[in-house]
């Protein structure tokens, strides 16, 4: 009875994990990465091919694209069609693809616990399979606040897990289904996000027969070509992107034209290894193991074991992703697929080590798991507030001023500063481009009257169509504001100067208003007053 009591406790780090998501507020209009892809989910709703290839991410856009057309068909009160409707209310369409992938990574969390439970008998194993998708703040932060890769990401590599699992406990290490599994999931993550790449080494180590590993290989072949159906036409740019990726040295193909940059690459790794300790520990005493394994084997005259085998392809596959995401390292979301293999990592450290006593394994297991959830408890639970109450400060004062502009200013023409400001048309037309432009049609139809000014080109811009300073003034009756933008005086009088000259009437934490002033021949600000 006890036993089938345990095995509920199962559930409640999903519940956690499903209701900490809910609460966690984002920002609105966050234009990178979030309206990148839900932009490009539109390009797909309305039947065309998507500009961005950069992570590549298309199965973002896929996933995007199916949740707004279900939110359209449920709740669409002005009869808009599905794209008009996404590009009117584009903050919601966001909510509703974050809604989704959250219900789902509940799911697989779900999984990840209970097909440990029944197909291991170990409800440590479970729980502690469960806690490590906690391991890093950073990718909370993106798993449950982002509508970008590492959300799906993260689902791509707990079915990876899961799958391994199985793999192992399956009877014959012979088996196709698992080549075929395998090489569908690693192209499904590869198309999510290239950082997803060392997770293509584990297979290796595990398929049985050369035979198998070329079409493991080949199948990634076809099941990346599956998952970015929508970019087939953008191969040649993801080519390019990708070389220029491996043959520079800095951030986004950015650089010298070096393979890495030993003064960044060490130290990154370096970082990588002190931000997420406990991931590190995991991987020398993985490779502690190893060792003591192979010289046991080889003392004892045995072939070396499954549990072995595994490990060294699970601490391969880890290393590499660490050597990998050093040459740009920007965070820990960038090793989402390698942090998620700490937990089956610890299984077969002590799997190995504590092979012949099956119910220490399991107290083993079972005491990791529980200090791991308090230390996550403790460490995790204030970042994430902290981070939920910065997004929601961003959030009011950027209601505050939509308040202050419609009574304070209901007949001027607002100008966004592009591509700075935290605003719905800056997101549209700054997620427009990673499109190519392919809705830029349909937003200059829904929008006519919406004004940019565009600091690195100088110019003021209806969508992307260029006016000259004093067209725009004598159009508008010199009723304009420049909203968002910008945050410093100096670039505030080199705009004066062009003949646009500004008077800051409000600066917050994120928002700042300015207010054209054909009175003086220089920006004024409040202390001018």
């Amino acid at each position: 009875m006890t036993h089938k009591i345990t095995k509920y406790s199962l559930f409640i780090l999903p519940l956690i994990f499903l209701l900490a998501g809910l609460s966690m507020h984002k920002n609105k209009y966050a234009n990178d990465p979030d309206y990148i892809y839900l932009m490009n989910a539109a390009a797909i709703c309305d039947g065309k091919s998507v500009g961005h290839i950069d992570n590549p991410g298309t199965t973002v856009m896929q996933i995007g694209a199916a949740s707004f057309t279900v939110k359209h068909f449920l709740s669409n009160p002005q009869n808009d069609s599905l794209v008009e409707h996404i590009l009117k209310k584009p903050d919601e369409f966001i909510r509703s693809f974050r809604n989704l992938i959250l219900g789902l990574n509940t799911l697989i969390i779900t999984a990840l616990g209970w097909l440990t439970f029944s197909r291991i008998q170990s409800i440590g194993l479970g729980l502690l399979l469960q806690s490590s998708v906690f391991i890093t703040a950073n990718t909370l932060d993106h798993i449950w606040t982002k509508m970008s890769p590492e959300p799906v990401l993260f689902f791509v590599s707990c079915i990876y897990v899961i799958v391994a699992l199985l793999y192992y406990k399956h009877g014959s290490k012979d088996s196709w289904k698992y080549v075929f599994f395998f090489a569908l999931i690693t192209g499904a993550g590869l198309a999510t996000k290239a950082t997803f790449l060392p997770l293509v080494i584990f297979p290796l180590f595990v398929v049985p027969t050369f035979k198998k590993k070329i079409a493991y290989l080949a199948g990634i072949i076809s099941s990346f070509i599956l998952f970015t159906i929508p970019a087939i036409t953008e191969y040649d740019r993801m080519y390019l992107w990708f070389r220029r990726l491996i043959r520079h040295s800095g951030k986004y193909g950015q650089g010298e034209k070096e393979l890495i940059d030993v003064h960044t690459y060490i130290p990154n790794i370096l970082k990588i290894l002190e931000n997420n300790l406990l991931f590190a520990i995991i991987i020398g005493v993985g490779i502690l193991c190893i060792v003591y394994a192979f010289l046991r084997s080889i003392k004892k005259n045995k072939v070396i074991s499954w549990d072995v085998r595994f490990l060294t392809g699970l601490i391969t596959t880890s290393i590499f992703g660490i050597l990998l995401v050093a040459k740009q390292y920007n965070g820990n979301h960038y090793l989402i697929p390698i942090l998620l293999l700490s937990g089956i990592i610890s299984y077969f450290i002590v799997s190995i080590l504590l092979k012949e006593n099956s119910k220490l394994k399991e107290r083993v297991l079972s005491v990791f798991a529980l200090l791991l959830i308090a230390f996550l408890v403790v460490k995790q639970t204030p970042v994430m507030k902290n981070s939920s109450a910065a997004y929601q400060l961003s959030n009011m004062e950027i209601d505050s001023v939509n308040i202050i502009l419609r009574r304070d200013y209901p007949d001027y023409t607002p100008i966004n500063y592009y591509s700075y400001s935290l605003n719905k048309f800056t997101a549209l037309k700054f997620g427009d481009v990673y499109t190519k432009n392919k809705l830029l049609p349909r937003l200059m139809t829904i929008y006519p009257e919406v004004y940019f000014y565009d600091p690195a080109r100088k110019k003021f811009l209806n969508w992307d169509t260029p006016m000259s300073t004093n067209e725009l003034i004598k159009n508008k009756n010199e009723k304009l504001l420049m909203i968002n933008g910008p945050f410093n005086e100096k670039t505030a009088g080199q705009i004066g100067e062009i003949g646009f000259p500004l008077k800051r009437i409000y600066k917050g934490r994120v928002q700042i208003i300015y207010k054209y002033n054909s009175t003086v021949g220089k920006p004024e600000t409040l202390e001018d007053q």
